[in-house]
């Protein structure tokens, strides 16, 4: 080295290459003797970066002001370890071109699991898992979730927790929900309300076959199914709108206006009932107001009218003996039954 040397007074603020750096070699530790040398700071620097993971390995590093570091498009790696960031932020600056990627994860085979763009936006890999272990909120603001803009296809799905886990809504971009399984919606003594409906037909539910749809009313015991049967389930024929009660039909009505009426219906007092056909399952009883007659129909027995077939006060109709094919109109008079044969 070649070369005059002399004190330089004021502090050191930057190297350069061609600058010479000041280092003492321990070559001997009993006692211990140390040679001096200088060495030019590109091979000082060259040391420092062969050297710096057995530098920083025992005692950190502890930075007393910023610290600005160009690696002239090299890698820094930290392996076998954790970066640990106490009271204090990672900053992390891309390029200035928007949606630049600012921070990349990366799995050990290559595979990206996280990419964090300076425009703010993150994208995710191939399908992630994130686990919380307590609750995630999102506040003062909206929590906006886009498909990919093929209509049908999901926005958002729900999963249980099976092992292998069950789709159980499926809410879609074209503003349809699927469900994967049974589902329930406790009101918990709420209203759930459909406001806005303005036009006919604006709340539908539609079947996607011939065994019919229908909407359950239920409160305890008292057990409600309005129905649109199908040629599966139907009594009068294909496509009727059936009211059941506790599992048996009470009414049904056809597409052509037809009327089947099921066991034990009754008009509401004060209402009437006006129809151009009806058909019943069962015999009709006509009642007229309290303390009047009331229509029974026809009945038929294998015996001659008896309280049997009138067992009410004032019943009055038309009774056929089935043993003897006798027919006869007949009435109950306080509990005694007359009747007259007709010929």
């Amino acid at each position: 080295m070649v070369g005059k040397i002399s004190e330089y007074a004021n502090a050191v603020a930057t190297f350069a290459d061609g600058d010479l750096v000041d280092v003492s070699k321990r070559i001997s530790t009993s006692p211990d003797v140390f040679q001096s040398q200088k060495l030019e700071f590109a091979q000082f620097q060259a040391f420092i970066q062969a050297n710096s993971s057995n530098i920083l390995n025992t005692n950190g590093l502890t930075l007393g002001g910023m610290y600005s570091h160009n690696l002239n498009s090299n890698y820094l790696t930290f392996t076998n370890g954790t970066l640990n960031i106490s009271q204090g932020s990672l900053l992390v600056q891309a390029e200035t071109n928007l949606g630049s990627t600012a921070v990349l994860f990366k799995k050990q085979n290559g595979d990206t699991m996280f990419n964090f763009l300076d425009n703010g936006n993150l994208n995710l890999g191939s399908s992630p898992v994130v686990t919380l272990t307590d609750n995630l909120t999102f506040k003062n603001g909206t929590v906006n979730v886009q498909g990919i803009g093929t209509s049908g296809s999901s926005a958002l799905a729900i999963y249980d927790n099976d092992t292998t886990p069950n789709k159980l809504w499926d809410f879609l971009d074209n503003g349809n929900v699927n469900l994967g399984g049974d589902s329930v919606v406790n009101q918990d003594s709420n209203v759930l309300q459909f406001s806005n409906i303005n036009s006919i037909g604006g709340l539908k539910f539609n079947g996607t076959s011939n065994n019919g749809i229908g909407l359950n009313l239920a409160n305890g015991s008292n057990d409600f199914d309005f129905v649109i049967a199908g040629s599966a389930n139907t009594i009068i024929s294909t496509g009727s709108l059936g009211l059941l009660v506790g599992g048996a039909w009470a009414m049904q009505v056809k597409q052509n206006k037809e009327i089947s009426i099921g066991t034990n219906f009754e008009p509401v007092s004060g209402y009437d009932l006006s129809v151009d056909k009806a058909y019943f399952d069962t015999e009709i009883t006509v009642k007229s107001p309290a303390g009047m007659m009331q229509f029974n129909g026809y009945r038929s027995h294998n015996i001659d009218p008896s309280t049997a077939t009138f067992p009410n006060d004032k019943d009055f109709g038309v009774h056929k003996n089935t043993s003897s094919g006798d027919v006869f109109l007949a009435f109950n008079d306080g509990g005694t039954i007359k009747k007259v044969q007709l010929t």
